[in-house]
């Protein structure tokens, strides 16, 4: 399996990612980085939601919290909003023109 970043059109034990990143509120900005393992047109394993059906079944070692692993799910919590619900910009007093 490669590491590689979600396509549309990957599904995940039968439900388009698409529609788990939806039911999940993941902002679309976000989703271009989000990590999977795949192989043969197969997901095995995303951030956040662990080994698929095909993943356990081709043998992979479900995930322990003292492997050293890093916690890739998502947390709405660690994304900076402005008074309008915005991603706030990551240095506010930065502006383009000097």
């Amino acid at each position: 399996a490669v590491l590689r970043g979600w396509r549309p059109g990957d599904s995940f034990d039968g439900k388009p990612l698409r529609d788990v990143f939806q039911k999940r509120r993941v902002p679309r900005w976000e989703r271009v980085r989000w990590p999977v393992a795949a192989a043969g047109g197969k997901l095995y394993w995303a951030a956040g939601l662990g080994l698929s059906a095909a993943g356990r079944a081709a043998g992979f070692p479900p995930y322990k919290a003292d492997s050293g692993s890093a916690d890739l799910s998502y947390n709405e919590g660690s994304v900076k909003r402005d008074g309008a619900g915005r991603k706030a910009p990551e240095n506010p007093g930065v502006t383009g023109a000097q």
